[in-house]
């Protein structure tokens, strides 16, 4: 296991890590995830059809006050969503699932799906060390198809922009890596603040940008509005291309989940798509419209959430708390309860993972939550699934930069 490991390692941190050359380093199991091709094939069609859902009610957004209501966006980002509706829903996504007997989506990451190219060379690298007939896609391949379709030119200058004070830019480093051995000529990196605005263009180091990959969510962002109106701007009047553009927010946003479940938008989904949303998404109510008494009663059935922030940020599982802790979590949200959510809680499916200490040099196992998270490229006109990441915590929160790992999932070829 010790020659793997530092064979795994060795490998990785040359590919993966640009930057740090893998000084800074996430869990990682190498014992992967296996789908049948049936299992992936059932998952593929229902998550795209309630990807199709999102997408239908995402648009009808802008015409439908209804759906705005139930939204209730930022203030800050409604000029900026505003000004991308009639830009396509281009970009990355991550959809976040419990994958056990019954599979349950609860949530959809588009803003910045981080670590996109970076989980295509592990899972790569895990993969080199299965037998021959486990498979998985190539976010690489995608990407390179997702900028072509968007015309994006071969001779275009592609910025990836992060926000300032990030300490982690493996991921930039390697996009723009993989974005030359693609074939693309101008391809650069750094804060998004840092760029200039000069008469309706974005200058990196005095060369015009055509294309902004956006490394960074949104709600980091909104508070720079001259930046944000700046790139409105630019969009308008250079034609700037921007991968997960800001209208991507909506399908991203939690309360996109409480629409898919509210009858009054039913109107705007085939027969196929709702049924899709009703199998995979667990029921999600906004605070302010459900049945407190009955909540309150069968807490442990549900999960409070924040509908615009990250990372587990403001979660509260009702089976992990006290009937105490969980009416003042309500009690609290209800102050501004068009900003909370109840979800369904899903059942977390526990595997045990393997992970190799270096120090020591032992490997420890242990039985953890984990969850499933394909990535997800959105055409103009349709969705491919990429790799899919495993992540793994010994909390129900699962989130590996607060103490959790990852591996992947594979497709056995038969």
């Amino acid at each position: 296991m010790r020659t793997i490991i530092t064979h795994f390692w060795d490998t990785l941190s040359t590919k993966a890590y640009p930057v740090t050359k893998g000084t800074m380093r996430v869990p990682i199991s190498l014992e992967p995830f296996t789908l049948s091709r049936e299992e992936y094939e059932n998952l593929n069609k229902n998550l795209l059809l309630v990807i199709s859902a999102a997408r239908k009610l995402a648009e009808h957004y802008f015409t439908d006050q209804d759906l705005q209501t139930i939204f209730s966006l930022n203030a800050a980002e409604v000029g900026l969503i505003e000004a991308s509706k009639d830009e396509p829903f281009v970009g990355i996504v991550r959809a976040d699932l419990f994958y056990g007997a019954q599979p349950k989506l609860v949530e959809l990451n588009t803003d910045f799906p981080d670590g996109f190219f970076m989980h295509d060379v592990t899972a790569q690298t895990i993969q080199d060390l299965l037998p021959a007939h486990y498979e998985t896609n190539s976010n690489a391949a995608l990407f390179q198809r997702l900028l072509e379709s968007a015309g994006v030119s071969k001779q275009d200058h592609i910025f990836i922009g992060y926000d300032k004070g990030r300490k982690f830019i493996d991921e930039f480093a390697l996009t723009q890596r993989t974005l030359e051995g693609q074939g693309w000529k101008r391809v650069s990196y750094g804060a998004i603040e840092d760029l200039e605005y000069r008469d309706g263009v974005f200058y990196w180091n005095d060369e015009p940008v055509q294309v902004i990959r956006r490394g960074v969510e949104t709600s980091k962002m909104r508070a720079n509005t001259e930046l944000l109106a700046n790139i409105t701007r630019a969009q308008r009047d250079s034609g700037l291309k921007v991968i997960n553009n800001f209208k991507m927010r909506l399908l991203g946003h939690k309360s996109l989940l409480a629409a898919l479940w509210d009858t009054r938008f039913e109107k705007y989904m085939s027969d196929e798509e709702l049924g899709a949303v009703k199998s995979l998404v667990p029921e999600t109510l906004k605070l302010e419209t459900a049945g407190l008494e009955k909540i309150s009663i069968e807490k442990d059935g549900w999960v409070l959430k924040p509908s615009d922030l990250t990372e587990g940020e403001g979660v509260v599982i009702g089976s992990a708390c006290s009937a105490t802790e969980w009416s003042a979590s309500i009690e609290e949200a209800l102050k501004n309860p068009r900003a909370w959510l109840l979800q369904r809680k899903a059942d977390i499916p526990k595997d045990t993972f393997s992970l190799f200490n270096a120090e020591t040099g032992e490997t420890h196992s242990s039985e953890m939550s984990y969850d499933l998270d394909p990535h997800i490229v959105l055409f103009r006109d349709h969705a491919e699934m990429g790799n899919m990441l495993v992540r793994f915590s010994p909390s129900e929160i699962l989130n590996v930069m607060k103490g959790g790992g990852l591996t992947y999932a594979f497709v056995g070829v038969e």
